[in-house]
């Protein structure tokens, strides 16, 4: 379970557009070394567990280009 956290003096009273490009720009300033972000042991599972289910039958994988196409279509 997560800790509780305090928002940072100004957040709660920031609009959602605010909070989003506050909240951006703290992950951008994380992520500048991402061998420093942990990665759950499951996501990790489940990338191999993928890769091994695309190596076994490649056929049924779609292109990413392709995928990502798929993606825009259902949001347009």
């Amino acid at each position: 379970m997560a800790k509780p956290i305090t928002d940072p003096p100004g957040f709660a009273e920031a609009t959602i557009e605010e909070q989003i490009e506050y909240l951006t720009d703290l992950w951008d300033r994380i992520s500048v070394d991402p061998d420093r972000i942990p990665v759950p042991q499951s996501h990790l599972d489940l990338a191999l567990e993928r890769l091994a289910a695309h190596r076994a039958n490649p056929e049924d994988s779609l292109p990413a280009i392709v995928a990502l196409q798929r993606i825009l279509q259902r949001y347009r």
